[in-house]
């Protein structure tokens, strides 16, 4: 007589190559941001996407094709969601204001994410570029032209449109930055306006 088993047979679940994947990549960023690459643990990982170590394997060969498949992953979420922002009206400023706002809800909703694109500079310098800032400058035409735009109806009071869009950039970024390492309480969507206000109008008054 053989022994019944007495607890809850788990089954397994079979799913589209492409959940199970992204399924792996969320899993990645929350153990990446947590325990940094080096000490990250492939095994950590398969556990929390509910899947076996050689499943991990089988999508990413190494640890670090998995990191910066998961970089990639969170970029092209941040592209997208920034992309779907400016299907507002047709101004130039409300597409940038859009763009803004959606950009800290990205990281306001993902935080993480901040920790996986300073551990890429610090391990992996010699790739060169890190990939926000590839993403950052393919993406950057498009609002380059909003910028331009405004220049050319005589919105800009500074003359170089590249420049303009320069300290947008370095705003948003060092504040996203400055927020993660000084855990500040302040909710990024919270600071949408100020960022916008510095922006269009500048710090001192008239």
């Amino acid at each position: 007589m053989t022994d019944e088993p007495t607890g809850p047979v788990r089954k397994r679940v079979r799913k589209p190559a492409e959940q199970r994947r992204e399924e792996i990549l969320d899993a990645a960023v929350a153990v990446f941001a947590d325990q940094g690459y080096r000490a990250a643990d492939c095994q950590d990982i398969a556990d929390r996407a509910e899947v076996g170590k050689g499943t991990v394997y089988r999508y990413f060969e190494t640890k670090e094709v998995l990191f910066l498949s998961t970089l990639t992953h969170v970029m092209e979420q941040l592209k997208s969601e920034a992309e779907a922002a400016v299907t507002v009206s047709g101004d130039p400023l409300e597409k940038i204001r859009a763009g803004v706002r959606a950009y800290l809800a990205f990281f306001d909703s993902q935080p993480e994410v901040v920790e996986l694109v300073i551990q890429e500079r610090a391990e992996f310098r010699e790739r060169g570029s890190p990939l926000y800032f590839v993403y950052a400058d393919n993406e950057r035409g498009g609002w380059l032209a909003l910028v331009q735009e405004l220049a050319d109806q005589g919105r800009l009071r500074v003359g170089n449109a590249d420049a303009a869009l320069r300290m947008l950039e370095d705003l948003l970024f060092g504040t996203v930055v400055s927020s993660r390492l000084s855990m500040d309480r302040r909710g990024l969507r919270e600071r949408a306006s100020e960022i916008l206000d510095i922006f269009e109008y500048g710090v001192l008054a008239r």
